[in-house]
Order: C-alpha cells, then sequence, then structure tokens
C-alpha cells in the first residue's frame, strides 16, 4: 500500500493485500518498516527464472538462451545484491537454500521445467502470442474520501481468450481448492482486465492459470493450476480493499493494527522481516522448542 496523503490516494498491490488477509500487522509494518524487509533466495530464484521466461517471450532472447539468462540474473544478485526502488541495494538473504550456488541451481532447473511442461500448455491453446510483464495501474474507486488504485504485473496475457496466466516456483504441488477458494492474486488481476487494463476485452468469468515450477530434487516437474473468476470474486476482492483502507483512517501507522495472525508457520523470523518487533520481542525461539529438544 502506497499512501499520497496531499492527493487523497492509495494504492494497493494484490501482494500487499495478501498480507494483509494473513496478517494486517505485518501489512502494516512492510509500509512503516521497509528497511526491515529482505530479498529472499527463494524469491530471487524465482525472479531469475522469471527473467529468462520473459525475455524469450517478450523475442529477445533464443531458446538456448534462456536458462544462462536466468543464471546470470541470479548470479548479478547473488554478488551485487538487488537494488530497491530508492535506489539503496540489498543482500540476498539466504533463509531456504545454503548459498548462492543452490540459489542458481534452482533458476535453472525452474526454466527447464517451464521448457518441458508450461511452453507445450501454450502451444497447445495457441497462446504463444501476447504480452509478457504486463504492468497495470488505475483508479479503481472511492472510498472515504479516497481514491484507491490498482497496480500490479501480469506474467503473461495471451492475444486471445478469457485466461491470464502467471508463473510460479514451489517446493511441492499447488491446492487447486485453495487457490480457487482464497487466493487474492486472481481477483485483483481480473478485476483489472475488466477494467480494460491489458488492450482488449474480456468475459466473465474468466480463468487464471498459475504455471507452477517445482523444485524437486530428482526430476523435472511443472503443473497447470486453474482458477475461475466471477464478479462475485471481484466484489469481495473490493471490499477487502475497503477494509484495508478503513483500519489504515482509524488506526494510522505508528501503532499495532488489529487481527495479528500468530497461528501458524507463516509467523516466524524466517517469513516475516518485521517478526522481532511483533511476536518475536516477547516469545524467543527457545520458547516455541519447548518440548522438541534436539530438533533447534
Amino acid at each position: 500500500m502506497k499512501i499520497d496523503i496531499e492527493n487523497r490516494r492509495i494504492t494497493i498491490r494484490q501482494s500487499w493485500m495478501d498480507t494483509f488477509g494473513r496478517c494486517p500487522e505485518q501489512a502494516r509494518a512492510s509500509i512503516a518498516y521497509p528497511e526491515d524487509d529482505h530479498e529472499g533466495d527463494a524469491a530471487m530464484s524465482g525472479t531469475a527464472a522469471h527473467a529468462g521466461i520473459e525475455q524469450f517471450l517478450m523475442g529477445n532472447i533464443e531458446w538456448g538462451d534462456m536458462v544462462s539468462h536466468a543464471a546470470q540474473v541470479a548470479t548479478d544478485a547473488a554478488t551485487h545484491g538487488v537494488e530497491q526502488k530508492d535506489g539503496t541495494v540489498k543482500p540476498i538473504s539466504y533463509l531456504s537454500f545454503e548459498g548462492a550456488s543452490e540459489m542458481i541451481h534452482w533458476a535453472q532447473h525452474c526454466v527447464v521445467s517451464w521448457q518441458k511442461f508450461l511452453y507445450p500448455h501454450l502451444e497447445k491453446n495457441d497462446w504463444l502470442t501476447g504480452t509478457a510483464e504486463h504492468r497495470f495501474e488505475y483508479d479503481a474507486f472511492q472510498h472515504n474520501d479516497w481514491t484507491v488504485a490498482m497496480q500490479g504485473t501480469v506474467d503473461w496475457v495471451p492475444d486471445h481468450g478469457d485466461v491470464l496466466i502467471d508463473w510460479k516456483t514451489a517446493k511441492s504441488k499447488y491446492k487447486q481448492k485453495d487457490k480457487q477458494r482464497w487466493a487474492v492474486q486472481p481477483s485483483a488481476y481480473v478485476m483489472a482486465a475488466m477494467n480494460g487494463q491489458f488492450g482488449r476485452e474480456f468475459t466473465l468469468p474468466m480463468k487464471f492459470q498459475y504455471g507452477v515450477m517445482h523444485r524437486l530434487q530428482t526430476r523435472n516437474s511443472a503443473e497447470i493450476v486453474e482458477v475461475e473468476r466471477h464478479q462475485g470474486h471481484i466484489n469481495w476482492f473490493i471490499q477487502r480493499c475497503v477494509a484495508a483502507v478503513e483500519m489504515y483512517d482509524a488506526f494510522g501507522l505508528d501503532k499495532p493494527w488489529t487481527t495479528i495472525d500468530s497461528s501458524n508457520w507463516l509467523c516466524s523470523a524466517k517469513w516475516c522481516p518485521h517478526y522481532s518487533k511483533c511476536r518475536g520481542a516477547h516469545i524467543t525461539s527457545d520458547m516455541d522448542l519447548y518440548g522438541w529438544e534436539g530438533k533447534k
């Protein structure tokens, strides 16, 4: 969430709304303490794989250069860090992998999985022409004297069909039931499509496909996980955005927001860069490990 007080404009990205739905306090902290945010190794590996796919789909590199391009992006990030929007550079935080070589390996591995399993899916459906990394920003609605804008980037918008596609990397398969029921990203991006953000007409219900590349040790693997979005999903997404705006209006950014979710594994120093200012300020790792001696 970006807040422009002077112009009474709030800009929201679906990734921030996803965080807000899981833990409003983490969402607030990401605005109040941006310096705490880290560049995670798993995310960077995925970013590097995305880069190889994107450049190929845009026609900037050849098929045979995709793997090396992804490796170079990952290597550059490991060597030089990642430049932030404010011009500063943050090093990679190795939270999931043992080091840079493993991060680079998985970036390459995922590109090969995309070539073997996801490219044929595009070919089969005649979706090889389209727009890669399609960025959008538009004024979505008004609430409490705020203009609420939506911002995001869709990985692949085919030239035809009521479908949008996003590339993901993951350790295991996605659960379609969970994505259909809970996922924020499809609703946000379908809403953008219905608001004319992708240069052509779409019709509801729309499909949103996750092209998931798996980080499996023994083989290359990928899957298509499809969800569907109706007007009701868009309406619910807007309602959740309204709740975020109202929480900001009620509490500001200087004190914790309500409805803190500390009941799952994502509430930890590994997955939340603001953990030390929240639950971690009160509960040590030793407290959590009571009864699990030897597993520290």
